[in-house]
Parts: structure tokens; sequence; C-alpha cells
């Protein structure tokens, strides 16, 4: 489902959109690279004819792997997801969907993955965020869909707050996105918060006094 939306930017999107598809494989679009799973690879959307032009900067572009003949499920999914109410998540809205060119375009995330923002930039993170995250998933879960590959790149983390921790900072608080539906079910029965804590293993620390 594609949510209402500015037609005059959905235009411009449809305008670009066949040829960023196009150049998408060469080395010119690493410098729009935001990141890559096991089925697609996103991308900053933006202008190829005018580098000036930053009216695109706010969507990204999700090319999905070749062995994909369609992402109808995934699209329909996120788009279940983005239109649910009093949730303690956000999801990137789902702007326009290409099938025949293999990609869809949706809200830009300006934030990091959890693996960004905890191992790479070398954090722990407090008891209780940890919580929250999970509490994310599991409302997710309750509205009927299970994510099924909540690993730290499938979430993004927004307005971050940090204290400092003994040897390292600590994560006590952040805005929680939920991202890539590609391997999502319409189920209540879900592993996801377990595979969060799993993989947090050894970044975990009490709440700070």
């Amino acid at each position: 489902m594609i949510h209402t939306f500015d037609e005059a930017i959905r235009t411009r999107i449809e305008q670009v959109l066949p040829r960023l598809r196009e150049t998408c494989d060469g080395p010119d679009f690493l410098s729009h690279y935001l990141g890559n799973g096991k089925d697609g690879t996103v991308f900053r959307l933006h202008n190829p004819d005018d580098d000036e032009d930053t009216a695109l900067d706010a969507y990204a572009m999700k090319v999905w792997n070749p062995v994909f003949l369609s992402r109808s499920h995934e699209t329909y999914l996120h788009g279940k997801v983005w239109a649910m109410q009093d949730v303690p998540f956000r999801v990137p809205r789902l702007i326009h969907e290409d099938q025949r060119l293999g990609c869809f375009v949706m809200e830009r995330v300006r934030g990091e993955t959890a693996y960004q923002a905890i191992f790479r930039r070398r954090r722990y993170v407090a008891e209780s965020f940890v919580e929250k995250v999970q509490d994310c998933f599991r409302a997710l879960n309750a509205c009927g869909v299970d994510h099924h590959d909540s690993h730290i790149g499938n979430y993004m983390l927004t307005h971050v707050e940090t204290v400092p921790g003994a040897d390292r900072d600590v994560i006590v608080d952040a805005e929680v996105w939920i991202i890539d539906f590609g391997r999502s079910v319409e189920s209540n029965d879900s592993g996801d918060a377990q595979q969060i804590e799993d993989e947090l293993f050894g970044r975990i620390v009490p709440d700070p006094d």
C-alpha cells in the first residue's frame, strides 16, 4: 500500500528513478550508498543532473536483489506497519514502488543502525533501553507482524542520549525505527525480543545511577 504523498515530489522521484536504477551498480554510486542486506541495497536518492539539488535528500531507494522478481510482500507489510497507531516505534514512510525497475522509495532515516550506534561507536547499552527496543518489537508482534529478522542492522536509532560510563559511553535512550521487512510475516509468534538481547551480548550494562 502506497500512502498519500505530495504529488510534485512523487513526480520528481518517478522522473529520476529510471536513470538512478541504471547507474546504481557503478562506482559513482558509492557516495550515495546507505546500507545493504540479503535482499537488497539502499541508496540515498538524488538528482543525477544537479549535485546541488538537495530536494530528494530526504528519501532513500531500496534496490532489491535481482533474484527476487517482486518484493510486494515486503512493501505490503512495510505499509501496514507504517499505518499502525499508538506504537512505541517509528517506520520510514513508503513513498513509491516500481516493480519493473526492482526498487522502492521510502523516507530516509537520519540516524544510525544499532550496529553503527553501539558497536562501531564502541558504546554500551543500558538495560532499560534494551527493554525499550524489545518492547518496540513486542508491540509490532502484538499488531500481528513478526519481523523475523531483528538483527542490529534492522533497527535504527535517532536522537540518541548517552551518559559517560566507566570506560565508554552508555546509551540510555533513543528513538527506535524498525526497518527492512523483507523476511517479515503476519504472525503473533516471534523470537525478535530474544534475538535483540542475544546480539547485544557483552554490551548490556545496568542502568547508570
